[in-house]
């Protein structure tokens, strides 16, 4: 079953209003399927597809991201925990400046629907299909936590070492934050 209530364009200059409905059509369209999907209560149900619209950044201008499709990504990862029979794959499409869906997606998003290959969280951007990975870096890094001064809170920094062994786990991006 395909869900596209989440692909729509918005001007960029949608007021928040605007987009707390965008958020309750996308997400209401999901939850109102999955329920009544639920409810028939089939030995085997129809896998869903939920696709939003440039709700994950892959490259080009991070001002192009539509906030309000956030939501819908986020409700189609509580529906695999929640409803796994249901395998919800999560597709993220661009549309083109005149809002329709480019070609060399609309081939792929196609091949997606016929044969899946288990990935969940799939972006096709301009005819190249992304999908979301953790792969070990040629580089391994340690991240250590270093004290600045008098402050307590300090800062996070990578340390190249050689000495990590082998098939430790590098931590690839570090962002200092904190946890009350």
């Amino acid at each position: 079953v395909l869900n596209l209530a989440g692909v729509q364009r918005d001007d960029g200059n949608a007021s928040l209003e605007a987009m707390q409905l965008q958020q309750m059509d996308s997400c209401g369209s999901a939850l109102a399927l999955v329920q009544a999907l639920a409810a028939l209560g089939w030995n085997h149900p129809p896998k869903v597809w939920l696709c939003t619209h440039e709700a994950q950044h892959i490259d080009g201008d991070p001002s192009a991201l539509q906030l309000s499709q956030h939501a819908l990504w986020g409700l189609g990862r509580v529906i695999s925990m929640e409803h796994a029979e249901l395998n919800p794959v999560r597709i993220d499409l661009s549309l083109n400046a005149n809002g329709t869906l480019d070609v060399l997606d609309l081939d792929l998003l196609l091949r997606e629907l016929l044969a899946s290959d288990g990935e969940d969280q799939i972006t096709l951007r301009r005819g190249v299909r992304h999908v979301a990975r953790l792969e070990t870096g040629s580089n391994p890094r340690t991240v250590r936590f270093v004290p600045s001064g008098l402050s307590t809170l300090g800062r996070f920094t990578t340390v190249t070492s050689s000495s990590d062994a082998a098939g430790s786990p590098a931590v690839l991006r570090a962002t200092p934050g904190l946890n009350f």
